[in-house]
C-alpha cells in the first residue's frame, strides 16, 4: 500500500517540493506494473541518494560543535596574561570569536550539504578561520587590525553581486538565529538539568536528557541552515558550479 503524500513530504525535506512530487509521481507510475514492493525499494534508493548529504553534514556539524568551543576557549586562555586595550577591543574580539564559532558549525554542515562551490559555504569558512585566528592570537597587536580589514574585504567583495548579498544576509541571519537558539536551549537545559541532578534526580535520566537536548538543538540548527539557504540563496540542492 503506497502513501504518496508521506513519500513526497519526506523527500521534500531534501529537495524542492515540486521536484519531490515529480520523482514520487514517476515512481508511482512505474510501480503500476512493478508493484508496491518495487516502489518502496526504488523510493528508498532515491531517498538515500539525496539524504546522505544532510545526514553526513549533521554528523560533521555535531562533531564540530562538540569540539569547537574547546578549541576557541583554549586559544583565548592560552595567550599571554594581557588585558585587551579598551572595551572596544574587548567587544570586537568577542564578536569575531563568537561569529567564528557559529560560522564553523554552519560551514561543517553546508560544505557537505551544498558543496564547496556554494557561497554560504565559502563565506562561513572565511569567518570561521578568522574567528579561530582571533581566538588564538587576539593579543598580537596586528591581528585585530588584520581581522577588521579581512571582514571589510569579505563582506565588500560579496556585496558586489546579488548572490553575494544573499549569502551575506543568509550568514548574518543564521548568526542571529543560532544565537537565539543557543540562549533558549541553554535556559531549557539548565532548568531540566537542575532537577535531574538534584538528590531526587537520576543520573541515567540526565544522560538521556543531555543526549536528546544536544542532538535536538543540532537538528534544529541544521534545519535552520537549510531553510535560510533555500529562502535567501534560492536552492536546497548541491551547488555544482
Amino acid at each position: 500500500m503506497r502513501n504518496q503524500k508521506f513519500a513526497e513530504g519526506l523527500l521534500a525535506l531534501f529537495m524542492d517540493r515540486a521536484r519531490a512530487a515529480s520523482v514520487v509521481g514517476d515512481l508511482a507510475e512505474a510501480a503500476g506494473e512493478k508493484g508496491d514492493a518495487w516502489f518502496w525499494r526504488a523510493y528508498a534508493g532515491v531517498l538515500a541518494s539525496f539524504a546522505w548529504r544532510p545526514v553526513c553534514g549533521f554528523l560533521l556539524a555535531a562533531a564540530g560543535c562538540w569540539w569547537s568551543p574547546r578549541y576557541f576557549a583554549v586559544g583565548i586562555t592560552a595567550g599571554p596574561d594581557v588585558i585587551p586595550r579598551g572595551i572596544g577591543l574587548n567587544l570586537f574580539v568577542g564578536f569575531v570569536t563568537t561569529v567564528g564559532a557559529l560560522s564553523c558549525v554552519i560551514f561543517l554542515f553546508s560544505v557537505i550539504r551544498f558543496g564547496t562551490r556554494d557561497r554560504l559555504t565559502r563565506l562561513s569558512l572565511g569567518f570561521g578561520v578568522l574567528g579561530g585566528v582571533m581566538g588564538w592570537f587576539w593579543w598580537v597587536p596586528v591581528v585585530p587590525a588584520l581581522a577588521a580589514i579581512s571582514i571589510v574585504a569579505m563582506v565588500g567583495s560579496a556585496m558586489w553581486s546579488a548572490p553575494g548579498r544573499c549569502s551575506v544576509a543568509a550568514l548574518a541571519g543564521l548568526w542571529l538565529a543560532l544565537t537565539a537558539l543557543e540562549v533558549g536551549a541553554l535556559m531549557l537545559y539548565r532548568a531540566v538539568a537542575d532537577h535531574l541532578l538534584s538528590p531526587r534526580g537520576s543520573l541515567a535520566g540526565y544522560s538521556i536528557w543531555f543526549s536528546c537536548w544536544y542532538f535536538g538543538v543540532l537538528v534544529i540548527a541544521c534545519l535552520l541552515c537549510a531553510l535560510v539557504h533555500r529562502r535567501l540563496i534560492g536552492s536546497g540542492e548541491l551547488v555544482q558550479a
